[in-house]
Order: structure tokens, then C-alpha cells, then sequence
């Protein structure tokens, strides 16, 4: 019995035995400390009387059901501080009547924490899978801004959001995100252009590449407050570095301090380490097209070329047909007769475009001999041709 005793009272789980009014026969460590006292001074008592109310009332309707069913029952209670899970179970003596109640309360909220923090990991997980996502569709600077702004309010809504570049040793804010209760302390769409060596937290993430945290802004001595970020009591930021160079930053603000902690720097230097990436793609992409469109443009130049060219070699092939037909009127229209004929043909014998133009060409010229030929010969009808003459022709 003392060893059933000593595992009893080392179990963290809380033990109690009810007889059938509700009051305890019995008790571990953790059920006497539970209740603020000690295991002979609670033996006697109530349950229900050592219990803030009503959970006292709902404990004891529970025992009383348990008495009048004799089944077991599970149950949760939240305290306000922590989540307890309640089983009853019936005791029964040897006539088969419930004679006392077991009563089992396990605190479950460290379990309950574990699956939340579980839970918001695998939710950020997804939120950064789906933004890292959209980045690699970007095509452009702003999108891939906004992207990432958007982003960091789908992980951290509780906090303001600013994306800023870096042009001509000046930061330009580029998207932000204000909560909508600190947009009557100031607002970002007037942020000013302001130099970069006036504002220290951001020279220094330029000079250490690394992000940074300030839980509570009162108390650094070198922080500017200036109108659109006088609110602002704790923050946190990132740089945006492409190859060795700061390009931008990422902030994120509270007008709480404390609240912006380790977690928050840990997504938005993720994120910005995505940002950096998805804007050398998008920096190629520009490079590229920009290649692309002079290429097109000289494509299009030398096309309109060859276009001229082909017309007028297809003008000079049907001026020698005309010369040819003026020279010989019992064939004229022969030669335009033969084209339309031949590219009839061309087409139910499916030739390749690339071929046709050629084949035109060479129909024109079918008799472009006969501009060799003296009219005397050419046009000769009453007599048959010399020996001489079949030479020359």
C-alpha cells in the first residue's frame, strides 16, 4: 500500500475519491496542492466547496450524474488559466450499486500549446510555401514588392509593414501596410524621402547585412521620430541584399513594445532573402525582354528588307514576262495564264510556303529564253527554220 501510495502522490495527474454525497475520501499530492491544502486537512470536505464557482456546482452535478448512471464520464473545464480534462469513473460495490466516484484531472494545456505552436507552424509554413510561390510568377519590380508586403501581414496582422528601396542614397517607400488604428498617429503616404545616413537603424542593417530588433524604441537614444513613425514603440527589420549589395529593407512595427519578438525577424529575413531572389529574376527577365524587343525590332527592319527586295525581284521577273508577251502577241497573257495554273497546282500538292515564291518566279520565267531570240527568227511563220537558225535558237 505505501509503494501504491508513494505513485500515487508522484503522479502530476490529480487523483481524488468521492463517496457518494461528493465528499473526499482520498487524495494524491497533486490533487492537495490543486486545491490548496494538504491531504489530511481536504479528507471530509466538499469537493464542490474547495472549488471557485460554478465549477464547484458542475463538478458536483457531474459526481451526482455518475452516481445516478453509473457510466464514466469525460469532460474539459477551462479554468481561465489552464484546461483541465475531468474523467469520472463509477465504483461500484458488491451488489453492483455505485458506492464511490474516482475522479481523474489531467491539466492539458502544455498538450493543447503544443498542438497550437504545431498548428501556427504548419499555417506560416504554408503562407511561406504559397508567397514563394507567387514570387517565382512575378514579372515585375512592384509585384514582387507588394508580394512580399502582402506576405508579412498574412504571417504577422497584428503588426504595420514597410517595404523600402534604396535610390541615390535616399529610401523610398515602396508598399506598406499601416493598422488601421495607427493611421490617425500618422500616415505613410506622406513618408518623406529621406537620406539613408539619417536613419541609424537602417544604417546599420546596410552595414551589417543582418536584421535587426528593437523591442522598445524609448530606449535607444538614437532613434528619429519624425510624423508618419512617431507611434512607433517596437520594431524589427531586414535587408534586401542582392549579391553584395543592401537594395532595400523590410521593417515591422508595433505602436506596443515588446511586441515584435524573434519570431517576426525570422520570417521577414526569410522573406526577404525571397524578395532578393525573385528580384534578380525579375531584373533578367527585364534584361532579357529589353534583348528581346531589339531583336524583334531588327528581325521586323530586316523582314521589311526582304519584303522590299522580294517585291521588286518579283517586279523585275513579271516587267521581263510583259517584255517577253509585247515581243510575241499570239502568246500574250500566256505567261500570267501559266502562274495562275501552276500556283493552282502549288496549292492541292500542299508545297511549303518558303517554296512557292520561287515556283512563281520560275513560271514567269518558262520562256524568258526568247528574249535571246532575234524577232526575225522568233517571229518567223511562212517558212521553216534554217539549219542557222535551229543553231541560234
Amino acid at each position: 500500500q505505501a509503494y501504491n501510495r508513494s505513485l500515487l502522490d508522484a503522479s502530476q495527474d490529480m487523483l481524488v475519491l468521492l463517496d457518494r454525497s461528493g465528499r473526499i475520501l482520498a487524495l494524491n499530492g497533486a490533487a492537495a496542492r490543486g486545491l490548496n491544502g494538504v491531504p489530511g486537512s481536504l479528507i471530509g470536505q466538499f469537493l464542490s466547496d474547495l472549488l471557485p464557482s460554478p465549477m464547484g456546482q458542475e463538478v458536483q452535478n457531474d459526481v451526482s450524474s455518475v452516481m445516478e448512471a453509473g457510466k464514466i464520464l469525460e469532460r474539459e473545464l477551462d479554468t481561465g488559466q489552464n484546461v483541465l480534462r475531468v474523467r469520472l469513473d463509477p465504483i461500484l460495490d458488491p451488489q453492483g450499486h455505485v458506492a464511490q466516484v474516482a475522479m481523474l484531472v489531467q491539466d492539458i494545456t502544455p498538450f493543447l500549446q503544443a498542438e497550437q505552436a504545431e498548428r501556427h507552424r504548419r499555417e506560416m509554413a504554408e503562407i511561406m510555401r504559397s508567397v514563394s510561390e507567387d514570387l517565382t510568377r512575378a514579372t515585375r519590380r512592384d509585384e514582387v514588392l507588394q508580394m512580399v508586403m502582402q506576405g508579412i501581414c498574412r504571417l504577422a496582422p497584428e503588426l504595420s509593414v514597410h517595404v523600402m528601396t534604396i535610390q541615390n542614397e535616399m529610401v523610398v517607400m515602396e508598399a506598406f501596410y499601416q493598422q488601421p488604428a495607427m493611421r490617425a498617429l500618422g500616415d505613410l503616404k506622406q513618408f518623406p524621402v529621406v537620406p539613408l545616413s539619417q536613419l541609424a537603424d537602417l544604417q546599420t542593417m546596410l552595414q551589417t547585412q543582418q536584421p535587426v530588433l528593437i523591442q522598445d524604441v524609448a530606449e535607444r537614444p538614437e532613434w528619429i521620430k519624425f510624423g508618419p513613425t512617431s507611434w512607433v514603440r517596437a520594431y524589427g527589420g531586414a535587408p534586401i541584399v542582392m549579391g553584395e549589395a543592401v537594395v532595400g529593407f523590410i521593417t515591422v512595427a508595433s505602436e506596443h513594445p515588446g511586441v515584435v519578438n524573434e519570431t517576426h525577424i525570422e520570417l521577414i529575413h526569410s522573406l526577404a532573402g525571397q524578395a532578393a531572389v525573385a528580384l534578380q529574376k525579375v531584373q533578367a527577365f527585364a534584361a532579357l525582354q529589353e534583348k528581346n524587343e531589339a531583336l524583334a525590332e531588327a528581325y521586323l527592319e530586316l523582314a521589311g528588307k526582304n519584303t522590299d527586295l522580294s517585291a521588286a525581284y518579283d517586279a523585275t521577273i513579271a516587267g521581263w514576262a510583259r517584255a517577253l508577251e509585247l515581243r510575241d502577241k499570239e502568246t500574250e497573257g500566256h505567261s500570267q495564264r501559266v502562274v495562275a495554273l501552276t500556283m493552282r497546282l502549288v496549292e492541292e500538292m500542299e508545297v511549303p510556303l518558303e517554296e512557292r515564291l520561287f515556283i512563281r518566279w520560275g513560271a514567269l520565267l518558262h520562256d524568258i529564253g526568247k528574249m535571246g531570240i532575234p524577232d526575225h527568227i522568233l517571229l518567223k511563220s511562212d517558212q521553216p527554220l534554217t539549219e542557222q537558225e535551229w543553231v541560234v535558237m
